[in-house]
């Protein structure tokens, strides 16, 4: 099985590591090794890049990054940072020398070093002498481009074998030109965690085209933000696409028999954790859960197994292999007769794996995950509705809900410690309810054509006004004086919005948010409390519910408050002609952007925008039972579905 670079040092460097293995990566560039490595759900990674900031003399080593302009080189920071969200909970990014960012780590901590950044002899030497101490004993120093022809001034061999012979140790390497330096001491526990997904479907025959494939291999890759092989086993390699990995079907094995041959130990890498996806399927909904949930599905008609969805580890069920002979085919109806004869699984959950003619011919379940089209008709059969839009090239996808930060997690929980131990700003007391209106301006392009509204609003119900984020100064510049001003986010940037303030408006600050927001305040000896968003390890006495963004948490602050009349405005969560916000906000203007369609409008939004609008239906539904009135205005993609007060599966992004 052919894997690229990427994965290939991956390999080699996780079947090296034990249990809850902890490490460091100099020399990160996009993050495509970071991402492999942190597939292990039980790894931890630092990222270590300074991403443009170079020593004396690294450019003259020949690295390409050397020349890169620092727009270029922001850029694939900030790759590296999006890709390896998925595990942002077990990573930390330091963006500094990766000598002096040896000083932030404590020595005897870690299990691995992987050194891939200066390759100069000088640069690669500094970087081993730095983080050898760092290590553990039987810890792993090791590295990339130990050979390197196409880069004469590289001298990586010369430094790696000088520096294991300077201290009696060993270089051993593997593919893509990886070393390792094993340190003397105990070899870790072996992990039983998987190393690398895979992907796998089978093609046999012409009873399913080469569409079936490379759709199905679209699909995937709308619906998983893990890094993944794509393979398919199969006698016939024509029309594959060039993202799949074409892996030979042994001979002797006919029709659907051909599943056996999934079982065939070395047919995959090893500790892979190998999903199997019939081609007659679609996929409607995110995969990691089915990817760590090892399993099969169960028969929507005749009970026991299903084999159009399994998921095991590499080696296991080999029986299913090697047991096989071609008298079972003669009196077992099906391959899946014959893995249930001969291996036991659990069963995957019944509302992942739907039956199209059975559940799904609207619009698959909320929850599901595949649709299977057991029987007829087939994908390729069905000219209208949601499979047209789906089972196709770049086709539509469920959006996700899952949420992703965007500060350092350990950055935002000593934010959390900090704050609440601040005894100058007053935490929050909760309110006994009352009839006062609460209006919340937040910043979305509808805010400019709906204030005038928001102004009588306010004028008839005598109510208060929030402002959120930059909608503070936004409405002070417009006339427009708010009671209140609300800020979540834990970016050290946003106190940019508390240097307009004024002492006759209450600033409502969470405590992840950077204590230099908090420092301006009291400074200016502004009204300002502190509330704490989610529990982060450190006890305060309320927590305010809500989801993950500034526009549900101020709703819910103000529940806390009393408040059980709401008026949003600026609430749009999708962009308007380009623009993401009434005003200008940088921040946000390298938000990536996805087309949404909602009952036939289509809106375009951030990912973190459509995660607002589910969050907000499931909000005001919880409010709206507990006796609130919520009122939204503007045209946006959130206005829209709180009027239809659309399901979340509803909504539909093209990849």
């Amino acid at each position: 099985m052919n894997l690229n670079p990427s994965d290939k040092r991956a390999q080699a460097i996780l079947r090296r590591l034990g249990k809850n293995p902890v490490g460091v990566e100099l020399g990160v560039f996009r993050g495509s090794l970071s991402r492999r490595l942190l597939t292990r759900k039980d790894l931890r990674l630092t990222m270590v890049d300074s991403w443009g900031t170079y020593r004396p003399g690294y450019k003259e080593s020949g690295d390409y990054c050397a020349d890169q302009s620092p727009e270029d080189q922001e850029a694939v920071r900030s790759a590296a940072e999006v890709i390896t969200r998925f595990g942002e909970d077990r990573r930390t990014i330091i963006r500094d020398d990766t000598v002096k960012a040896a000083g932030f780590v404590p020595d005897g901590s870690l299990d691995f070093v992987f050194v891939d950044a200066d390759h100069s002899y000088g640069g690669c030497m500094a970087d081993m002498e730095a983080w050898v101490g760092k290590l553990r004993p039987g810890g792993l120093l090791c590295g990339h481009d130990y050979i390197a022809p196409d880069y004469p001034g590289w001298y990586v061999k010369d430094a790696v074998t000088d520096f294991a012979a300077k201290r009696g140790l060993t270089v051993e390497t593997d593919e893509d030109d990886t070393w390792f330096i094993r340190l003397p001491g105990p070899l870790p526990e072996p992990s039983a965690e998987y190393d690398l997904i895979v992907f796998a479907c089978v093609k046999a025959g012409t009873k399913y085209d080469p569409e079936y494939v490379n759709i199905l291999a679209d699909m995937v890759a709308r619906n998983c933000e893990k890094p993944y092989v794509f393979c398919c086993l199969t006698d016939d390699r024509g029309g594959l696409g060039d993202d799949i990995t074409a892996i030979d079907l042994p001979p002797g094995l006919t029709g659907w028999w051909n599943k056996v041959a999934l079982f065939k130990p070395g047919m995959f890498p090893p500790k892979s954790r190998i999903v199997y996806l019939d081609l007659d399927v679609i996929v409607c909904g995110p995969l990691e859960p089915l990817i760590d949930h090892p399993g099969i599905a169960s028969d929507w008609l005749q009970g026991g197994y299903n084999s159009s969805v399994m998921v095991w580890n590499e080696g296991e069920h080999d029986g299913v292999w090697h047991l096989y002979t071609p008298l079972a085919a003669s009196f077992m109806h099906g391959d899946q007769d014959w893995i249930e004869q001969v291996s036991k699984w659990p069963s995957l959950p019944s509302d992942w794996i739907v039956s199209y003619r059975l559940h799904a011919q609207e619009w698959p379940p909320e929850g599901a995950m595949i649709v299977a089209f057991h029987g007829e008709p087939k994908p390729h059969e069905i000219s209208s509705g949601w499979v047209r839009d789906m089972w196709t090239i770049a086709g539509l996808a469920v959006p996700r809900y899952t949420s992703y930060l965007n500060n350092d997690i350990k950055v935002i929980r000593a934010n959390v410690a900090a704050n609440i131990a601040d005894d100058r700003v007053m935490p929050i007391q909760a309110r006994e309810a009352h009839n006062r209106t609460l209006l919340i301006a937040a910043g979305g392009p509808s805010l400019a054509d709906t204030m005038v509204y928001m102004q009588l609003d306010r004028a008839k119900t005598g109510g208060d006004l929030w402002a959120l984020n930059g909608s503070h100064d936004y409405l002070i510049e417009c006339g427009i004086i708010p009671d209140g001003m609300v800020m979540l986010d834990s970016r050290p940037q946003m106190v940019q919005f508390v240097q307009k303030t004024r002492d006759d408006i209450e600033y409502f600050i969470a405590t992840q948010c950077d204590p230099s927001v908090f420092d301006v305040l009291v400074d200016a000896k502004r009204a300002v409390q502190k509330w704490t968003g989610w529990y982060w390890g450190v006890e305060d006495k309320i927590i305010v519910g809500g989801g993950a963004t500034v526009g549900q948490k101020a709703i819910c602050l103000g529940y806390v408050l009393g408040y059980r009349k709401f008026k949003l405005y600026g609430y749009d969560s999708s962009y308007r002609a380009g623009a993401n916000h009434a005003y200008s906000q940088p921040m946000n203007d390298g938000d990536l952007q996805v087309s949404v369609v909602l009952r036939g409008r289509k809106f375009i939004a951030a990912r973190w925008m459509v995660k607002q609008v589910v969050e907000f239906l499931a909000t005001a539904d919880t409010l709206t039972r507990k006796g609130c009135q919520i009122e939204v205005y503007g045209d946006g993609l959130l206005p829209y579905a709180a009027s239809i007060a659309a399901r979340p599966a509803e909504m539909r992004i093209p990849a």
